[in-house]
């Protein structure tokens, strides 16, 4: 059973509570040497409770953050955070959250959120099976030496590269692109690669020659009984016209959704961890 409004927020910030308690590793980074600066993101799926939590290290202390993917301002409205005292203040094309105080760490939780995003990525997709993908764009972050509302900000040295370290209930797949963990799984997102979708959810996936495939169970019959043939022939096709070999089998996600009006399909191509 789901709990209800304040029994959630009430469960919510104890988790970020605990989260917030456990030490993280320090980091020491001269610019120019040993590569830009990491952010460590440790990202928690609550499946029963359709819950995300994420506890956030950074190279330093910082007064803040910018939030820099994702157009609108969803996040102030439907994330939790921690420290307390954090605010949300207004800044052009990112969202900024100032905490109360310098600090290495903080954390956030949020809801699976299936909204549309205009121009942009949803946060969350939702399978028929349970299974749910995570855009990791959303998360990404670029720490300020002072934070304040629209120009009165300043960023902490180099943007950084972002570590991710998934988990979610045991017997649930984790795949980033060619990589899968069974209940665990870690991901280091090149410099400006960040954004990519995670599947989190009961399929380990169809492994072929030249890609990965997730395919919502909802699907047709009469889809799903050619989609995988289909989709390795058209990367067979692919390699054949232009004489490349990818480094990595890229992982293609669908999902469905049955209670649609008309018909429509949409999707797009993202980078090295898609």
């Amino acid at each position: 059973m789901r709990p209800n409004r304040a029994t959630a927020a009430s469960v919510t910030t104890t988790a970020l509570a605990l989260l917030l308690a456990v030490p993280g590793r320090a980091a020491f980074h001269i610019p120019g040497f040993g590569g830009p600066p990491k952010v460590d993101v440790a990202l928690r799926e609550v499946p029963a409770e359709d819950l995300w939590q994420v506890r956030y290290h950074l190279p330093e202390k910082a007064a803040g953050v910018d939030l820099v993917h994702g157009r609108g301002s969803y996040r102030r409205t439907g994330w939790s955070v921690l420290p307390a005292g954090s605010q949300w203040v207004d800044a052009p094309e990112v969202e900024r959250l100032c905490f109360p105080a310098p600090t290495r760490d903080f954390a956030v939780s949020f809801r699976t959120d299936v909204a549309s995003r205009p121009k942009d990525y949803e946060v969350n997709v939702a399978m028929s099976d349970g299974g749910r993908l995570l855009y990791t764009g959303h998360l990404a972050v670029r720490p300020l030496e002072r934070c304040g509302a629209g120009a009165d900000a300043q960023p902490a040295g180099e943007p950084p590269a972002h570590r991710f370290a998934f988990t979610t209930s045991a017997g649930r797949t984790i795949r980033v692109g060619d990589r899968a963990g069974d209940g665990a799984l870690r991901w280091e997102a090149p410099l400006g690669s960040e954004q990519t979708y995670v599947y989190f959810g009961p399929q380990p996936g169809v492994v072929g020659e030249r890609m990965v495939l997730i395919a919502d169970p909802a699907l047709p019959t009469w889809v799903r009984g050619d989609l995988e043939a289909t989709v390795a022939r058209l990367f067979d096709r692919f390699a054949g016209e232009t004489g490349l070999s990818l480094p990595a089998r890229p992982l293609v996600l669908l999902a469905f959704d049955p209670h649609g009006s008309g018909r429509s399909f949409d999707g797009g191509v993202l980078g090295e961890g898609a």
